[in-house]
């Protein structure tokens, strides 16, 4: 109708709100939300199948979070690709549950309909990784206890790396008496 609702050249330039680094972390991270692992990388052979696993079928580079409230009223899946990000929310408008069970969560139900939309989206598009920036190592961990030296890589901001033993912590004394408190081993 020739009526311009938006023109992003009007808009200023926005600052990023965290350093490249994290930003890749975190994105590094929910890479794991859509990524199919063999245990064998991790311990024992078999396979450990994250939430975002319905997103397979799209084999590209991608990293998501799906979300299910309580007694799945809402679900939802957001995800992006180096080009696209896209967010797919499904629930009824008076806040009826869609259904019982783990047939109704974010996975199950809103990840399938982002995949779909997103073959579609980046239909004839060249695939892109996520860029890495400069202060990112990775390491090999044990995805199982977090400590170095397993099969699962893992990124770490540089200067950080992952323990080479399990950390002892000491509880204070007050809130030793608290725990003791809430077992009822103590009056």
């Amino acid at each position: 109708d020739g009526i311009v609702r938006y023109d992003a050249s009007t808009f200023r330039e926005l600052e990023p709100r965290f350093k490249e680094d994290v930003s890749y972390q975190i994105t590094h991270l929910l890479q794991g939300v859509t990524t199919p692992v063999k245990r064998s990388d991790l311990e024992g052979g078999e396979m450990y199948y994250p939430s975002g696993r319905r997103t397979v079928a799209f084999d590209r580079p991608r990293a998501g979070k799906t979300g299910t409230t309580n007694k799945s009223v809402n679900v939802w899946f957001c995800g992006y690709t180096p080009q696209y990000t896209c967010v797919v929310w499904l629930g009824y408008d008076d806040g009826r549950p869609l259904g019982k069970g783990v047939s109704y969560t974010g996975g199950a139900l809103a990840s399938p309909i982002w995949t779909e939309f997103m073959i579609g989206a980046h239909e004839g598009l060249p695939v892109k990784e996520f860029r890495v920036p400069a202060h990112v190592e990775f390491y090999n961990i044990d995805r199982g206890t977090g400590l170095a030296g397993g099969n699962y890589r893992e990124a770490y901001i540089r200067g950080t790396k992952p323990p080479t033993e399990m950390p002892i912590f000491e509880m204070p004394e007050e809130l030793e008496g608290l725990r003791l408190q809430d077992r009822g081993d103590v009056n």
